[in-house]
């Protein structure tokens, strides 16, 4: 079960596993992303965000290999392809 908690003195939220806090933890700027991390963790549902930080994130509070192994192949997928978007630009 993953918790939520407001950082002290800075705009930030901590999304963290109470038992082992320092391995499984990562910081938010926004609530809803972090309540969003918390319930796609929670029900081992892969994102369907782009954004690469957010997906790292869901794998720094992920204590499961093979979700963990499922979301590092989306980011594996968006670097490709972000990529691969990169060289038909020039």
């Amino acid at each position: 079960m993953l918790k939520i908690k407001k950082c002290h003195g800075k705009v930030e939220w901590i999304v963290f596993n109470p038992h082992n806090f320092e391995a499984l933890h990562t910081h938010c700027r926004c609530k809803r992303v972090a309540k969003k991390i918390k319930y796609n963790v929670e029900h081992r549902i892969i994102p369907t965000s782009e954004n690469i930080r957010t997906l790292e994130s869901h794998i720094r509070v992920s204590g499961d290999r093979k979700y963990n192994m499922e979301i590092q192949k989306r980011i594996e997928e968006l670097s490709c392809r972000t990529s691969s978007q990169l060289a038909f630009a020039f």
